[in-house]
């Protein structure tokens, strides 16, 4: 028989350890720390202007809360195989950087800082569910805001983006259409989907018709496809995984998505103005801002394949030369092309970092999105991927390597990292 000592071991081992206060303390300022990095990344242009150096307030809790992922450590195999494509990536990056100069170079070490210290390390504490809910609760508090002002102002019968100097709306939405759209339309989804995450049902709708009143009183192309796309991709997922393998599931889709486009190219919805513009584009009917775009393609996928190993250097794109800019209709556009940056981000990784940063980049990018697929049965889980869906084909439009991207990826890194989330082959 134990003894009376054995005995109150064995009943010591099978209680459950309690939390200390100052455990849940810290937890809690983890979890604030989540929501202020949320807030900041959207308003951004608002709240992001102090700095001591090269240092602001976002970086810096993005980077205290990445050290904190690694000290836990990266164990997640989605994670690990994210840093191996994202080590391809920013090599290539920084040797481009090597070759065109000091500034590339300074360039491409901050990317590096971003894709293999914060992403990752960001990623295992999103893990948390609770930390990765206080940081989306985050974004859709910074992106309700700018659906208030954007709200308000069409109320009032004023355009949405302002871009008078010195005014607060200004410094909220006085810039791309683009801007606001990463920080609304990719949220969308999480509003659609059931228990995808916790808020009351009439908030959600209030903020998915915010999100339709701003698409389409900016008429922005890329969110007025994002609108489209989010909904698609959630009721692509809710199907079950072997029901999406068959061929009648893959025609149908394909027939839905020509139908959405013929739709969306050329028909015009009164109100709705992005269908009228993406109507012109289809018919022909450019303006100066598009062809300064299709000039801009053409430059960068130049400059991709004249240098299809090193490319120009990391952010060189913007104001390398190629002859294919003396093709342009006005010198207005000609200069556009010289100074601008290339409305694709892809192309844009490909002419300024080659073909094997391109690899990477796309490997980085698709390894929490099929991780996701694979847990699309998860309400969450869904949500995000079809959100990441829509900033990937809206990247194909723009060029975005800003703090929101990053976040994009984290969030949904961390979640597929969740073990809440982990499959049966997994455990």
């Amino acid at each position: 028989m134990p003894s009376r000592a054995d005995t109150v071991r064995m009943q010591a081992r099978s209680v459950p350890l309690r939390k200390s206060s100052s455990d849940d303390a810290f937890v809690g300022l983890i979890n604030l720390a989540c929501f202020v990095i949320g807030v900041m990344t959207p308003l951004s242009e608002l709240l992001d202007r102090v700095s001591v150096g090269g240092l602001s307030p976002l970086l810096g809790l993005a980077s205290a809360l990445a050290m904190l992922g690694w000290w836990r450590g990266v164990r997640d195999r989605t994670i690990i195989r994210y840093f191996g494509w994202a080590t391809l990536f920013t090599t290539a990056a920084v040797i481009s950087g090597v070759a065109a100069g000091p500034r590339s170079f300074g360039s491409s070490l901050d990317l590096a800082w971003w894709m293999l210290v914060l992403i990752p390390g960001l990623a295992v504490v999103v893990s948390d569910t609770k930390a990765r809910r206080a940081l989306l609760a985050g974004l859709l508090s910074g992106a309700a805001v700018y659906l208030a002002v954007s709200t308000a102002r069409v109320l009032q019968g004023a355009e949405p983006i302002d871009r008078a100097s010195g005014e607060l709306n200004r410094r909220l939405l006085g810039q791309n259409r683009f801007a606001v759209d990463r920080a609304v339309v990719w949220l969308v989804p999480l509003m659609l989907v059931r228990n995808g995450f916790p808020l009351a049902r009439t908030a959600r709708w209030v903020y998915v018709i915010g999100a339709v009143i701003w698409t389409a009183a900016s008429q922005g192309r890329t969110g007025a496809i994002g609108l489209v796309l989010g909904p698609l991709v959630v009721a692509i997922l809710a199907v079950g995984r072997e029901e999406r393998r068959s061929q009648k599931r893959v025609l149908m889709l394909a027939a839905v998505v020509a139908v959405l486009f013929v739709a969306l190219s050329n028909v015009s919805i009164p109100g709705f103005g992005a269908s009228e513009r993406l109507e012109n584009v289809a018919a022909g009917d450019l303006n100066s801002s598009d062809e300064l775009r299709i000039l801009l393609l053409k430059k960068s996928t130049a400059l991709a394949m004249a240098h299809p190993f090193l490319g120009v250097g990391w952010g060189e794109s913007f104001t390398a030369y190629d002859p294919i800019v003396e093709t342009a209709k006005t010198p207005r556009i000609r200069q556009g092309a010289l100074t601008t940056h290339p409305h694709n981000a892809f192309v844009e990784v490909w002419a300024n970092s080659g073909t094997f940063a391109l690899i990477g980049w796309i490997g980085a990018l698709a390894v929490p999105l099929l991780a996701a697929f694979r847990r699309a049965q998860f309400p969450e889980v869904r949500a995000l991927a079809a959100g990441f869906a829509v900033i990937m084909v809206g990247i194909a439009f723009h060029s975005s390597f800003g703090s929101d991207l990053y976040l994009v990826i984290t969030v949904l890194l961390g979640a597929v990292a969740d073990p809440r989330y982990a499959l049966p082959d997994e455990t």
